[in-house]
């Protein structure tokens, strides 16, 4: 009876939050939050060079979204890694650039760079149009930079307070619910599978000697 009352309790609330939503006019695109999704790459690194490497950000569609793709105007992007909390310094952005894998606006309107080398903070807009999105919509890609002897490395990723997507229409401006996700950068060690094989070599050739050093005493007696 219990469970029973349970489910029939929340049939009621589900009910009455989609009633409610749709007798505020709230559209379903508007329902679905955006999500922007940092990416967790991995790089080579070295001992001795600095390690280069291009860091891309998408916009994903979910849910409804998908099915009917909410048109955009602009986006603001921020985020960065913080040397004193992430316990590790090395990485450096440079200026952000337009996006070229499936560019959400293509070379369409503006794009400007506003961060620093370890905040990256940029802008798309082709306000008063707008172009609907898609998922996978490629806002921005930025170069960075690693210095060497970072092997093993992980930079966090966190989202700053600045990140905005809109849709304009007319004198309206909607600012579409987000969904930021945070990502990192790991600065692996190029060297570890030849080293592993080595050392194994080096422990097959060490045990074959001692093999033959014990036959040969054996064979002396």
């Amino acid at each position: 009876m219990t469970q029973d009352r349970f489910s029939s309790r929340r049939v009621c609330i589900l009910s009455s939050l989609v009633i409610f939503l749709v007798t505020s006019g709230i559209q379903s695109q508007a329902v679905g939050a955006l999500v922007i999704d940092l990416p967790d790459i991995a790089v080579l690194g070295s001992n001795v060079t600095a390690t280069n490497g291009v860091y891309e950000v998408a916009l994903n569609l979910t849910g409804a979204d998908l099915a009917s793709p909410p048109p955009v105007s602009s986006f603001n992007i921020d985020f960065l890694y913080n040397p004193i909390a992430d316990g590790s310094s090395g990485l450096s952005f440079a200026a952000a650039q337009r996006a070229t894998t499936s560019p959400l606006f293509g070379t369409n309107g503006f794009f400007g760079s506003f961060g620093t080398s370890t905040n990256v903070q940029a802008a798309g807009d082709v306000t008063p149009s707008s172009l609907p999105s898609f998922n996978g919509a490629g806002l921005l890609k930025v170069p960075f930079t690693i210095a060497a002897g970072n092997l093993g490395t992980t930079y966090h990723l966190n989202f700053g307070p600045l990140n905005e997507i809109t849709y304009t229409n007319g004198s309206t401006v909607t600012s579409y619910p987000l969904t930021l996700i945070g990502g990192s950068i790991l600065v692996t060690v190029p060297e570890a599978a030849a080293w592993k094989q080595f050392t194994a070599v080096v422990m097959l050739a060490g045990i074959g000697l001692a093999v033959v050093k014990v036959r040969r005493r054996v064979a002396v007696r």
